[in-house]
Formats: C-alpha cells, sequence, structure tokens
C-alpha cells in the first residue's frame, strides 16, 4: 500500500462511506496502513494541548483509538468497518512540550469477528522514546462490497481556527464532594463513522479523560495518569454526553477513580455508553 497521505485517507474514506470529521479536526496524517503494521502521525497544535503545552492525556487516547482503527484497516486490506470495544492504555514516558505524535500499530490476532493489535506513540522527533502503550480489541461492524455506491468524500464540518478542544467541549459542569458531572452537547465534528451515526470512539475516550481530569483537579492538586481501561458498551450518538466521575478512593500519592458516559437515547432511554478505570498519580510538590 502506497504511503501517501491522500491516497490512504481516500481510501479510509471510501471504507467508511464518507469522511470522518473528528480525524480531520485533529489533523491526522496516514503514513501507513498494510496487514503488518499501521502509522499515523498527529502535528502538534495548541488546541491539542493542556496548560503545559504538550498534547493532552485526552488528546492522547484519541490518537490511540485512531491508530487502532487504521490498523484495523490495513489488517483487513480495507475490507470492513471496526469500531473499539476495549482500549488497555498506559502511561510509558514524558511526551516533551511542543512535539506532535507518532502512534506505530501492528496486529497480535483476529478472527473472523474481532481484531487484537497494539499501540504505541512516540514524540515525532523520537522514534526511539514510546510515551504511551495500548492495546485495543476491534470488532468488525460492517463486511464491505467492493461494488457497494460510494460517493466522494466531502470535507468534514469542523471548528474553523481548530479552537482548544476544552473550549469546543462548552462544557457544564457540577461538583459534589468526591463526585462529578460533566454534560457534553453534540458537535458535527465528533462524528466517526457517519454511515452509522456513531461518534468517534477517540472522542468517547476524551470526553471520559476530561470529566476525570476535572474531578482530580478539585482539591488543587495536578494529577497524572498511569493506567486506564475504556469499554465501549454502545455506539455514542449525536446527542448530549454526560460523564459521570467518581473517585473509588485517593491517597497521598495515588487515585483510583471510575468515569461513566451515558446519553438519553430516543426510545431507550438514559444508555450507558462507555465506562473507565483508571489510577493517577498525584504530583509532588
Amino acid at each position: 500500500m502506497s504511503d501517501s497521505h491522500a491516497l490512504l485517507r481516500d481510501n479510509l474514506y471510501r471504507a467508511y462511506r464518507g469522511s470522518i470529521p473528528f480525524n480531520e479536526w485533529m489533523g491526522a496524517r496516514y503514513r501507513r496502513a498494510g496487514p503488518e503494521s499501521a502509522e499515523v502521525f498527529v502535528p502538534w497544535r495548541q488546541s491539542l494541548c493542556d496548560d503545559s503545552g504538550r498534547i493532552s492525556e485526552g488528546m492522547l487516547a484519541a490518537i490511540a483509538d485512531m491508530a487502532a482503527g487504521q490498523g484495523a484497516m490495513g489488517i483487513s486490506g480495507w475490507r470492513v468497518q471496526a469500531a473499539t470495544s476495549s482500549l488497555v492504555y498506559s502511561k510509558t514516558g514524558d511526551l516533551p512540550s511542543g512535539q506532535g505524535v507518532v502512534a506505530h500499530v501492528r496486529p497480535v490476532f483476529h478472527d473472523a469477528d474481532t481484531m487484537l493489535v497494539d499501540i504505541a506513540l512516540h514524540p515525532q522527533d523520537m522514534p526511539e522514546l514510546a510515551i504511551r502503550r495500548a492495546r485495543a480489541r476491534m470488532v468488525i461492524v460492517r463486511r464491505l462490497d467492493p461494488g457497494d455506491p460510494f460517493d466522494p468524500p466531502v470535507s468534514a464540518d469542523h471548528p474553523d481556527g481548530f479552537s482548544a478542544f476544552s473550549e469546543v467541549l462548552g462544557a457544564t459542569v457540577s461538583v459534589k464532594e468526591d463526585e462529578i458531572e460533566v454534560v457534553v452537547p453534540a458537535r458535527k465534528f465528533y462524528m466517526g463513522n457517519s454511515n452509522r451515526s456513531a461518534l468517534h470512539g477517540g472522542l468517547v475516550c476524551s470526553v471520559l479523560f476530561e470529566g476525570s481530569e476535572r474531578l482530580l483537579a478539585q482539591d488543587g492538586r495536578r494529577a497524572e495518569l498511569l493506567d486506564s481501561t475504556t469499554e465501549f458498551l454502545e455506539s455514542a450518538r449525536e446527542t448530549e454526553m454526560i460523564v459521570q466521575a467518581r473517585i473509588r478512593r485517593a491517597g497521598r500519592r495515588l487515585a483510583f477513580f471510575e468515569a461513566r458516559l451515558v446519553q438519553d437515547i430516543a426510545g431507550h432511554g438514559r444508555t450507558r455508553i462507555a465506562q473507565m478505570n483508571a489510577t493517577m498519580t498525584f504530583q509532588q510538590e
């Protein structure tokens, strides 16, 4: 498979029957996608960063999820649509300020219905340093017929100027002791699979992280992620997202917390879409 970004992008959009707005907002550059490996590059820009000038944890998790999808396409020969069912994600190094991220993906296992892929994230100028490692289980949600009709992808609908993600969220926050609720309105560019009206799995990860980080910031201490597991229970829809996070236990050095994302789905009521358990470490003054 050619490593042309434009060709890989168009193959991806052809497989998903249209553009992937969240990928475009993130500025993804597709470098490789084959049966043995895949690679995606996300350049640095301020709108992806936290206050430190580094790409935020939620955005790093989103990059891992996005790269897992690219890996699934390469493994399948561009013959399926896949969705993440679980993402296990760990910190293994520090990302320098001002650095974009390269995601390397390799297959571990696949059968008729699922794929398992490993993802390593590296700073763009430091390929020897893996700053995050993840393992994603992908579920095949649709098999593609090469003869299916296809309309050329249109430009994604994303905010002009690539506003900071925390600003784009437009979230409202309510706090009660050791719990927090973050309500995020719908945005067109959150879409990951327009063909299924499903929001991007990386967006779901980012919103879960956002709620959890706001919870842990309530006492004024800064915390960094060590490990997390996210389970995707249902497809997220183009409607308001509600993140409910709570601390299970917080000590002097470590905090254990859980977060869930729910949506009010027409005909189904309030539905749990995804859930995350994570371990954080408090930075020492």
